[in-house]
């Protein structure tokens, strides 16, 4: 239904879920290839978020199949990214407390003005 819907967000997002439900049943190569399709798709529209879903999962999927290096490279390509989103978060988190403090302080000093 996402492919129909030209849905891109929604096709990783739904193959990052096949390949978290089958991880649980224990087929950890057909969740490698959810997560490997669902990292494709990420990159091409560039969704930052779901491409740190996709690699963290490949990570663990790759250190279960014993394959150490892809498991390495997964892992830092997704703490790189992680932190990158992170520390975009953070700096807008603060933006919008500086703005909130300057709004207040604003309203107070036209209280006491007004007063």
């Amino acid at each position: 239904m996402r492919r129909e819907l030209n849905d891109s967000r929604g096709q990783a997002q739904v193959l990052n879920n096949l390949g978290k439900n089958q991880v649980n049943f224990g087929r950890f190569g057909e969740a490698r290839d959810h997560f490997e399709q669902a990292l494709a798709i990420g990159k091409r529209i560039g969704s930052r978020e779901s491409m740190v879903i996709s690699l963290e999962s490949l990570s663990l999927v790759y250190d279960t199949l014993r394959n150490f290096e892809a498991a390495l490279e997964a892992h830092r390509e997704f703490k790189t990214l992680n932190d990158s989103l992170y520390n975009a978060d953070s700096r807008l988190t603060i933006a919008r407390l500086e703005e909130e403090f300057r709004r207040d302080k604003e309203r107070e000093l036209f209280r006491v003005e007004g007063a």
